[in-house]
């Protein structure tokens, strides 16, 4: 059955056995056996196994202090904070404390950090904390559908928008309604003046569309927004504008894949 197949854990039993308690929780275990053994496991994997083997959600349990190492956080958490006090424990009793555990015990025992240490420590802390974006910065951001990324700038108004839009309409004035813009060369993040193109939804989505396009050459792309235009305009029920249409477009894919 899958449910006893064998596991990469079972390789690490005994060590799993005897260093558990050394970790605070199911989290800082998975990352030991990841560094130690050189595995990719995840905390849900790791606490299937337990499961498995054990018949419990759990088999670790939270690691008790000794005197010595309750007298170190006594020593040095209130006036060096959880990471110093972390780094100490470590290097002292060879476990692998994160800060995060440190103030967890230190709360519990009623250990607090001195106000000085606290002022000190939220003063570095915020000399590393990220600049605020100006007007006419970008953000990246990513899509929900994972198909790419979306390059934002800030706009008049303060609203973030798509970067080649509110360049677009700080030169040109709003998008009409029923247009989209088209980035010549395919890239969204050249979002340059130079590089965008306006054109109606129809058109906009037969050039995207269109093999050709993805060859990113704006000459090319820019004879593509001409044809659509053109046969948008003519129409296509004409059978003779059919077969124009098509020669067309196989003198286009064909250069595309030369490409």
């Amino acid at each position: 059955m899958a449910w006893n197949r064998p596991s990469v854990y079972d390789e690490h039993k005994d060590w799993i056995l005897e260093h558990m308690h050394d970790y605070y929780n199911l989290t800082e275990l998975m990352n030991a056996l990841n560094t130690n053994f050189g595995l990719s496991c995840n905390r849900n994997t790791l606490k299937s196994w337990f499961v498995r083997r054990f018949g419990m959600t759990t088999i670790y349990g939270t690691h008790e202090l000794s005197e010595e190492e309750l007298e170190i956080i006594k020593k040095y958490y209130p006036n060096n904070g959880s990471i110093k006090t972390a780094e100490i424990m470590n290097e002292l009793f060879h476990t692998n404390r994160t800060p995060s555990s440190i103030v967890q015990l230190a709360n519990k025992r009623g250990i607090k950090v001195n106000e000085e240490t606290l002022k000190t420590i939220s003063s570095n802390n915020s000399k590393h904390k990220k600049p605020r974006k100006s007007a006419g910065a970008i953000r990246i951001e990513q899509r929900k559908d994972k198909k790419g990324v979306i390059y934002r700038m800030k706009s008049a108004d303060g609203r973030w928008r798509t970067a080649g839009i509110v360049i677009w309409e700080e030169e040109n004035g709003p998008i009409p309604e029923g247009y989209k813009l088209i980035y010549l060369d395919g890239d969204n993040s050249n979002y340059q003046l130079n590089n965008l193109y306006l054109a109606d939804l129809k058109t906009q989505y037969q050039v995207i569309r269109n093999k050709a396009y993805k060859s990113g050459n704006p000459e090319i792309t820019k004879s593509l927004i001409k044809y659509y235009e053109l046969r948008n305009a003519l129409g296509v029920d004409c059978w003779e504008w059919q077969k124009i249409q098509k020669k067309f477009e196989r003198k286009f894919n064909k250069f595309a894949k030369e490409e």
